[in-house]
């Protein structure tokens, strides 16, 4: 009988996993790593039947591979089994440490669904007498950012551009980070009146150096037919660029 092993990564998500496997929650962490905190996450079992997961800490390279937690962070059960439908509490401990100066450090929590049983979910073929069969894993990271000492917010934004084609709106810009934490961008979309027509989240720099950063927008029905200004703000609201465009009927 021949075996494929396919895993199945999906890394790294800022909401609760839908349609795997197993979904954790929440999905991020913020804190301060001045002192030891203990934190929950807790992973639910979307199947029908028991899941074994353990987890591992994994760096940012993207993010600066040597700013991370890896060495701070404690977790325990490391591997559990969940029962159908079941939930489980898996908890992590971050203490401070002398490897960590004043800034801002990252790291990932990951969970990753360990085979039970093999998933026949390949089919047998008329010139072929054996059974393909792929194992189908879920793994799934949980983004941990930790404070420490003095926090550093300084960069600017360059290259800020917006395009509206087809109906969609869409915003480009080049992020310089230069402090030692990262910027995590928000937007408005504001009228000739100043009404705030839409808002949300815009992206995230490097800990340092520049980070190229664009996101669309699909829901663009208010906006038609007006003069709309486009603001960015860092996680202090402080706007940071803003630019206006008309957008047509």
């Amino acid at each position: 009988m021949k075996k494929l092993y396919i895993c199945f990564l999906i890394f790294f998500i800022n909401l609760m996993a839908f349609g795997t496997t197993f979904s954790v929650a929440p999905t991020r962490f913020e804190l301060k790593v001045d002192k030891v905190s203990t934190n929950e996450v807790i992973v639910a079992n979307n199947t029908k039947k028991s899941l074994r997961i353990e987890t591992h800490i994994e760096n940012d390279k993207d993010f600066g591979g040597e700013y991370n937690l890896n060495s701070n962070i404690t977790i325990f059960p490391k591997v559990v089994t969940i029962k159908p439908a079941g939930k489980q509490i898996i908890r992590f401990r971050v203490k401070p440490g002398t490897n960590l100066k004043n800034g801002e450090y990252k790291s990932y929590i990951v969970f990753k669904e360990v085979p039970l049983e093999i998933k026949n979910v390949g089919e047998k073929k008329l010139t072929d007498s054996s059974l393909t069969n792929i194992t189908i894993l879920t793994e799934l990271g949980i983004s941990v950012y930790g404070i420490s000492g003095e926090e550093i917010l300084k960069g600017k934004i360059e290259n800020f551009r917006l395009n509206y084609k087809e109906k969609m709106l869409c915003v480009r810009f080049d992020s310089i980070a230069e402090g030692n934490t990262s910027f995590k961008y928000r937007y408005e979309i504001e009228d000739e009146k100043g009404k705030i027509l839409a808002a949300g989240k815009a992206g995230n720099s490097l800990r340092t150096g520049k980070t190229e950063i664009g996101f669309c927008l699909t829901k663009t029905e208010n906006f038609r037919g007006k003069n709309i200004k486009v603001k960015l703000l860092d996680q202090n609201s402080k706007v940071l660029a803003e630019k206006n465009i008309k957008i047509a009927f």
